[in-house]
């Protein structure tokens, strides 16, 4: 009976030492900075709620653009068919913003 042989390359043996240290090897003291920073809210930036422009306001302009006002503000609507851009500005006009 031969016995087995182990072979395994250079690349695969650093990949798993260092996945192993990386797993292994982070400090107490990181642990607890970043809890500590977790539980302290972040203040919003300017760029939190961006602006949103809505160029085409059929059915999926306004739709997607329903979708994305959840994530920021509408700042204009645009349109080839000017009952479709006033439909869009009134839906979407927010704490007296007419867009």
């Amino acid at each position: 009976m031969t016995p087995k042989v182990f072979n395994i390359d250079r690349r695969r043996f650093l990949k798993t030492t260092a996945a192993i240290t990386a797993a292994t090897g982070v400090p107490g003291w990181f642990l607890d900075l970043e809890e500590t920073h977790a539980a302290q809210p972040k203040p919003l930036g300017p760029n939190d709620r961006p602006g949103i422009a809505l160029v085409g306001c059929g059915g999926q302009g306004t739709g997607d653009c329903g979708a994305a006002s959840a994530f920021g503000d509408v700042m204009a609507v645009c349109d080839v068919d000017d009952s479709h851009a006033e439909a869009a500005a009134q839906r979407f006009t927010k704490n007296g913003r007419v867009p």
